[in-house]
């Protein structure tokens, strides 16, 4: 009878001890999914951020080259040029009619 007894106690233990188990397990991978998610979020927010930045900083350059041009007499003359249409007056201005 005590052999039953024990026999059905320790299948109760094998039991709790293997629900316990797959309950842990189950939590772990789930964390790890999560965790997995929320790095892929953080790569691509990273990805963008980077070419964020790159674009800003390829911006500046352009900006700091104009800036050096811009005190330039010949950048002056071609907006001047092109912006506000005007020429110099020793020069003859030849339009095409067919456009």
């Amino acid at each position: 009878m005590r052999n039953i007894q024990r026999v059905t106690k320790n299948r109760k233990k094998y039991k709790i001890s293997k629900m316990l188990l797959i309950v842990a397990f189950t939590y772990f991978l789930s964390v790890f999914l999560i965790q997995q998610y929320k790095l892929n979020e953080y790569k691509i927010k990273e990805n963008y951020y980077t070419t964020t930045i790159a674009e800003a900083n390829a911006e500046r350059s352009e900006y700091e080259a104009l800036g050096e041009k811009v005190d330039s007499i010949e950048y002056i003359e071609k907006v001047a040029r092109e912006r506000l249409g005007l020429v110099k007056p020793y020069e003859k201005i030849f339009m095409d009619v067919n456009k």
